[in-house]
């Protein structure tokens, strides 16, 4: 908004107007003194113009040493409407303000950064609250919001730690995103019926949020056991952070999870149905309790091209460090077709993974480089790629797929402390340099002992050899065998 800035002295002010307000004059002609003997703490405030000249706004506020302030109905005749942007921006030591009857907007950062402020009396006319209002008033323990109130902006209450509870009135309409994050003390936030929009994280990093409770007569969005959800419950917006159960399980009938909307939460097992068929980007960030998961599929949807790392749920720097939670040891997969090239690099720390049936393949490198002591690739996987499992060098035991076909060139490299495998008979093709490094390895169990050929190339055009079945009937004969001609590639005819 254009304003007219004029900057007045509430000294000068109340001077013009024969002392009145601020200040009283004693009998002797000299300023009231407080109970120290020292002079009052008189604040200054600058005002503005509306562009069309009809009220006036508080642009400037200087706090002069007082504490508690009251910001004057009226300038020149007309009424304070608005406080401007940034207006209490140097009262970092004020601890009380009471904006005037009148007000009906309080613009972006206005209080931002009063750290010392404890209390704020809003009056019953204001409409709006803008973005970062009242951001780090690490004070605040409470606000009073009137019914007059429809819109609430981003990050309006953001970082007050001491803030312990929030009603949003009837009336409002509107909450910006990020509005309370980050409000460390938040127990409770209660939500009105006329409330429509609720932006994204707006209570994310309330680590003591216990409940958000919804009126039941809200047509947009509805509380299950204390979590936010859409009014259908299809949608998972918030869990309460601050809850301390050890299990959640997401209700059966639930199909998107918003991005973070389980961000800090302190459960160690967390089930996430068939249902669901999208996960926001970190949803899971900061759940640094968590010991084991199960998931309709990996990554962000149900069988994407894109999105398909595990860790996309939990978040990963620039560095490659991901949010895995140090404490996740059990994944289970439930459903998908694929399990993506690299789906689970970078997840130190999980030791046990479980795949559906419904699983056909396994990209390349998917499980490289893991801490991965147990994995069972479910009853349905024909493939493997490239690389697979290269480099997992606590994995101890691998569930084979009764219907794997073709195992890619170096799936089992360097898997140290593996030390039995099984191929089943459905298994044709295999490709070179699938266990060399697998050190420990002492049985290879073929389940189809005939037909096999072993080539230096892949086309099998030219010095093909057979291998007995003899030779891979017994799995320590067909482990050293398999070990000698490592780099070949073998086919079933």
């Amino acid at each position: 908004m254009k304003l007219k800035i004029f900057f007045i002295s509430a000294f000068i002010v109340l001077m013009s107007f024969v002392f009145v307000a601020c200040f009283n004059v004693n009998d002797t002609g000299t300023p009231d003194r407080n109970d120290g003997g020292e002079q009052q703490a008189v604040p200054e405030f600058g005002f503005g113009l509306s562009e069309d000249g009809e009220y006036a706004v508080l642009t400037t506020v200087y706090a002069n040493g007082a504490k508690e302030i009251t910001v004057p109905s009226e300038y020149q005749g007309l009424p304070v409407k608005e406080i401007g942007d940034r207006a209490f921006g140097t009262c970092v030591a004020v601890v009380s303000v009471t904006l005037p009857e009148g007000t009906v907007g309080i613009g972006d950062y206005s209080f931002s950064g009063c750290m010392s402020l404890q209390q704020i009396v809003l009056p019953d006319s204001l409409e709006t609250i803008g973005s970062n209002a009242f951001f780090n008033c690490s004070a605040l323990e409470k606000i009073e919001l009137p019914q007059s109130l429809t819109s609430l902006g981003k990050e309006a209450f953001s970082e007050c730690v001491l803030l312990e509870s929030v009603d949003l009135p009837e009336g409002l309409e509107s909450v910006g995103e990020y509005a309370f994050s980050y409000c460390k003390a938040l127990e409770k936030a209660e939500i009105s019926s006329t409330v429509k929009e609720i932006g994204k994280e707006a209570f994310i990093g309330c680590e003591s949020l216990l409940e958000i409770n919804v009126d039941k007569n809200n047509f947009f969005y509805k509380s299950v056991d204390g979590n936010l959800y859409d009014k259908e419950g299809k949608i998972l917006y918030k869990y309460a952070e601050g809850k301390t159960a050890k299990e959640f399980s997401v209700p059966e009938g639930t199909e998107e999870i918003v991005s973070r909307a389980l961000y800090g939460s302190k459960f160690e097992s967390v089930v996430v149905p068939d249902s669901v068929n999208k996960i926001g980007k970190e949803a899971f960030r900061d759940c640094n309790s968590l010991k084991s998961i199960t998931l309709p599929f990996v990554g962000e949807q149900r069988d994407a091209e894109t999105n398909t790392a595990f860790h996309y749920i939990f978040g990963i720097d620039g560095s490659y460090n991901t949010y895995v939670p140090e404490s996740l040891t059990d994944v289970v997969i439930t459903g998908g077709k694929s399990v993506a090239a690299r789906a689970f690099q970078f997840c130190d720390g999980i030791k046990r993974v479980t795949l559906a049936d419904s699983i056909t393949s396994i990209g390349d490198l998917a499980f490289t480089d893991g801490t991965f002591e147990y994995i069972d690739m479910g009853n349905g996987v024909t493939s493997i790629g490239y690389g697979a499992f290269e480099h997992s060098e606590n994995l101890t035991e691998l569930i084979v797929s009764e219907k794997l076909v073709n195992i890619g060139d170096s799936a089992f490299y360097d898997c140290k402390s593996l030390k039995e495998l099984t191929i089943p008979a459905s298994v044709v093709t295999i490709g070179r340099d699938n266990v060399l490094g697998c050190d420990a390895l002492e049985s290879v169990y073929f389940e189809n002992v005939n037909g096999w050929r072993i080539c230096l190339v892949n086309t099998f055009m030219s010095q093909v050899k057979s291998v007995s079945a003899a030779t891979l009937s017994d799995p320590q004969s067909a482990m050293n065998f398999w070990k000698e001609n490592t780099t070949m590639y073998w086919k079933r005819y």
